[in-house]
């Protein structure tokens, strides 16, 4: 598990540095929208398909070592939930653009920032896609 910590924090520090390094400011990074399309659509997504319980034993797979029974429907479940995050970011893309095109006759819109802003989405959407992925390998790599 602390592979699976250092690593995730490495690549967050990467790319907020590299952010950093091209003169951007962080906090737009922060939206509170995207953040929530993006992190509750693909987990509300997964638990309408499976409960609750086999969502938590997926987590317990990815983080320790258990059994290799029953691993299959964990690695269904990140496969899915990384599928779905990739969803959730475009879904959060297009919520954005909807957004934007709502405000076009505006004259008071910074467009490279409202357009900044509805990428925000996406990128969240590959990071928690990222993440399943690494998930997912980390309870395939259970099977042997």
């Amino acid at each position: 598990m602390i592979r699976f910590v250092i690593g995730l924090a490495l690549a967050l520090v990467t790319l907020v540095g590299a952010y950093l390094l091209e003169g951007g400011w962080i906090f737009p990074l922060l939206a509170l929208t995207p953040f929530l399309i993006t992190f509750f659509v693909p987990l509300f997504a997964v638990l309408a398909v499976w409960s609750f319980r086999e969502w938590l034993q997926a987590w317990g797979h990815a983080f320790r070592q258990t059994s290799t029974q029953a691993i299959g429907v964990s690695v269904e479940i990140w496969k899915f939930s990384e599928f779905a995050s990739y969803l959730a970011g475009l879904l959060s893309l297009l919520t954005g653009g909807i957004l934007i095109l709502g405000a076009f006759g505006s004259a008071q819109v910074s467009w490279n920032h409202a357009l900044g802003a509805a990428l925000v989405g996406p990128t969240y959407g590959t990071l928690f896609g990222l993440i399943s992925r690494i998930l997912r390998a980390r309870v395939q790599n259970l099977r042997g």
